[in-house]
């Protein structure tokens, strides 16, 4: 639709809706084959998300993994700041957890024996939430959100807890074993925490050609018992101040009405 950005692909929720019931099909949906009216609340959770004409003024992207087991507790958050405020010249900067260990080369990508995913996950498009559990007694959960905000403000004040890092790729090995691997680079960016012998853990935003799709990562796999593991990806849009958009609300509005008849 004119004046507007779509943050992720979706056909109009009342397009889809319409097509979906006058289109003919050997099993009736839950609304019949007679294209009965759908409610609004079913219609709400079908039309995707946009933002309307303004301009994007900061975009950020927030990593983290709560990773809790006997005697052994970790922690990892990753967070990619993106400010417009300088016009045509985006301003990026980047953070991770301070303390992942010494440097390392090589560490990570371990094998489990329980479990595998055979290197699919790398080509799957879209948002991948991906649980695979050999064990007893654990517990995962994957978490993504949006926020859309158009309060003025600037991005909240990094805590000593996180470094600010440059793009490319570090591997890092700890006291106890645990490496994690950063990425942030053209092909995306992310994270891997191997704890060895127990499981491992990525979370990424990445594509793999200049016109490939591309896909949000959160993956978790183990081979033990006692687990547990909450992971979150979140997504900041901050927008510029409303103004007058009377141009883009009567075209978003002429549209609305026009697919009334589908």
């Amino acid at each position: 639709m004119k004046g507007m950005r779509w943050l992720k692909k979706a056909i109009p929720g009342a397009l889809a809706a319409s097509v979906w019931l006058v289109a003919p099909t050997a099993v009736a949906g839950p609304f019949g084959l007679e294209g009965e009216n759908v409610p609004d609340a079913v219609l709400a959770d079908m039309r995707g998300r946009f933002v309307d004409g303004r301009e994007v003024s900061f975009f950020g992207v927030v990593m983290a993994t709560d990773w809790q087991r006997a005697g052994q507790d970790f922690s990892m958050e990753l967070h990619m700041d993106i400010s417009f405020s300088q016009g045509f010249r985006p301003n990026i900067t980047i953070y991770r957890t301070r303390d992942l260990g010494d440097a390392s080369a090589g560490v990570g990508n371990q094998v489990l024996n329980g479990v595998s995913d055979n290197g699919a996950l790398d080509d799957i498009a879209g948002v991948v939430q991906n649980i695979q559990i050999a064990g007893d007694e654990n517990g995962v959960h994957n978490n993504v959100e949006w926020t859309v905000t158009d309060e003025s403000g600037t991005p909240q004040v990094r805590g000593p807890g996180l470094v600010q890092i440059g793009a490319g790729q570090e591997s890092f090995a700890d006291d106890n074993g645990v490496t994690t691997q950063v990425q942030a680079n053209g092909s995306g960016i992310g994270y891997q925490v191997d704890v060895p012998d127990v499981g491992t853990v990525a979370q990424r935003i990445s594509r793999r050609q200049i016109l490939s799709a591309g896909n949000i990562l959160q993956s978790t796999q183990l081979n033990s018992n006692l687990n547990q593991v909450l992971n979150r990806i979140g997504l900041n849009v901050q927008l510029a101040p409303a103004g007058n958009l009377t141009g883009v609300s009567r075209n978003f509005q002429r549209t609305l009405n026009s697919l009334q008849g589908l």
